[in-house]
């Protein structure tokens, strides 16, 4: 090892000599490193610079790599050893560690739009890893960690660390369908009936769907209705809504008219009613008298109450009732003065009338056949008819 040896030599007659000599050695090798860790987890570009001094030179490398050179460049996360030997052969090893920043991590919350006729979807991103601060470009022109308000579409992120480092993120904002309505009406049969119905087909929007109608039913379905105009606010699972309005009709009454004619002479059977359907009913009609009689038409009819109902195709009917009159019965009221004398002719006849119309003609005819208008004087005994006609015959 270096230092200083004395040694005294000693011949055969015991003559001595001293002598001195140092021994030298050159200063240690040393080697200061300076590491520059990988940029991006994964990258290969790290690095080791590193300066030799003490020893001899020229120095040479040898890395656990294979790498000969001093520097040890473009490397990865990881532990590197380089083994430098001088001119003499001597050497050293020295360790160093690359190290890099943990791999960026993304995650998101995406909340979809709930309802067709807003937009409200958001994107929440939480990153993790890297090198902070972050910075964030949005396909939607947007630098901001979150984005809100969106409409349904596709959206993607490049988050960019300190380093440079990046991530991608890309994600669907979805709505739901409209919801769609497809109804059934089933009018009403007949006028004032209570047989209408709405029936509905709902698609699009979000199940489970709930119904409101104006009348205060909550099925889907309506049935019994009476004419008139239902309304319904359908909700869905989203609570989305839609308001929806539907018409039940119903046909027009069925109205009769009739053109009555009376008796004008009691007990005749000259009466008629000609019956027609003004308004309403559906397709032909149909005429039915309670005397068993079809048509229109009654014709030759006593006095009395006719009833008569008519039907249009649909089986709806509508019943009127109609009085056919006849005129008062005539009753003839006589005074009478009988002959005096035997032979005489100085009878009379006093005839009035009551019933029928305001004027009669009023005629006798005796046993003969001879007529007499009033006054009915200077009669002869014996039988005489009394006929009383009104102005009506």
């Amino acid at each position: 090892s270096a230092g200083t040896y004395t040694v005294n030599i000693t011949d055969a007659n015991a003559c001595t000599v001293n002598a001195s000599a140092t021994v030298n050695e050159p200063s240690a090798i040393t080697a200061t490193t300076d590491v520059q860790n990988a940029l991006c987890n994964g990258d290969n570009n790290g690095s080791i610079n590193v300066s030799t001094s003490g020893g001899f030179a020229p120095y040479t490398y040898a890395w656990n790599t294979g790498t000969n050179t001093e520097n040890l460049n473009n490397v990865g996360a990881g532990t590197y050893t380089l083994t430098i030997t001088d001119a003499n052969g001597c050497t050293i090893s020295v360790s160093d560690e690359v190290e890099q920043p943990t791999a960026l991590s993304l995650s998101a919350t995406v909340e979809n739009i709930e309802c067709q006729v807003r937009s409200a979807g958001n994107i929440s991103t939480t990153v993790a890893g890297g090198v902070s601060p972050y910075n964030y470009t949005w396909n939607n022109g947007e630098t901001t960690k979150d984005i809100n308000t969106l409409p349904a579409g596709n959206y993607s992120v490049n988050i960019t660390d300190a380093n440079s480092c990046t991530i991608q993120g890309a994600y669907l904002i979805t709505e739901p369908g409209n919801i769609s309505v497809t109804e059934t009406l089933t009018h009403i049969s007949c006028n004032g009936e209570t047989d209408g119905a709405i029936n509905l087909l709902i698609s699009g929007g979000a199940s489970p769907y709930s119904y409101a109608w104006n009348n205060g039913e909550t099925s889907k379905d309506l049935s019994n209705l009476a004419a008139g105009t239902y309304s319904v606010t359908i909700t869905d699972g989203n609570n989305c809504e839609i308001l929806r309005s539907y018409t039940i009709t119903e046909t027009n009454p069925i109205i009769i008219d009739a053109t009555i004619i009376n008796n004008n002479c009691y007990q005749d059977a000259k009466g008629s009613i000609d019956a027609s359907a003004s308004t309403g009913g559906t397709g032909v009609l149909s005429y039915a008298w309670d005397n068993g009689t079809n048509g229109a038409l009654l014709s030759n009819l006593v006095a009395g109450n006719y009833t008569l109902i008519v039907s249009d195709e649909n089986g709806c009917s509508s019943q009127e009732t109609f009085t056919v009159t006849e005129g008062a019965e005539i009753t003839l009221n006589p005074i009478i003065t009988h002959v005096s004398c035997f032979n005489g002719s100085n009878g009379a006849l006093q005839v009035t009338a009551i019933g029928g119309s305001d004027s009669f003609t009023i005629t006798a005819i005796d046993q003969d056949g001879n007529t007499f208008n009033q006054p009915f004087e200077n009669l002869p005994a014996g039988n005489y008819t009394v006929t009383a006609n009104d102005n009506l015959g």
